[in-house]
């Protein structure tokens, strides 16, 4: 039951304050819980998705051949456009 109440807990951005002031206390009583990492986890997916956080490194195929590296043009502005066929 207590993955399922995490879940939920996390799911809903008005309980995000809530869950930021429970997990360390659920990391320090009871660190090894399955709803303690989800927890954990889901706080760190915030973090690194937030506004303004740096974006993940990228490596984007170029026509000419070779990699490019995202982080090579950090301080330009960049449209990333992800599609599927």
């Amino acid at each position: 039951a207590a993955p399922v109440v995490a879940t939920e807990l996390a799911s809903h951005p008005s309980n995000h304050a809530r869950v930021d002031s429970i997990t360390p206390l659920l990391e320090q009583r009871v660190p090894g819980a399955s709803g303690t990492q989800f927890l954990i986890q889901r706080r760190a997916i915030r973090a690194a998705l937030a506004l303004g956080a740096q974006a993940p490194e990228l490596l984007l195929p170029q026509a000419a051949g070779g990699l490019l590296a995202l982080s090579s043009l950090r301080g330009r502005v960049v449209l990333v456009e992800f599609w599927a066929s």
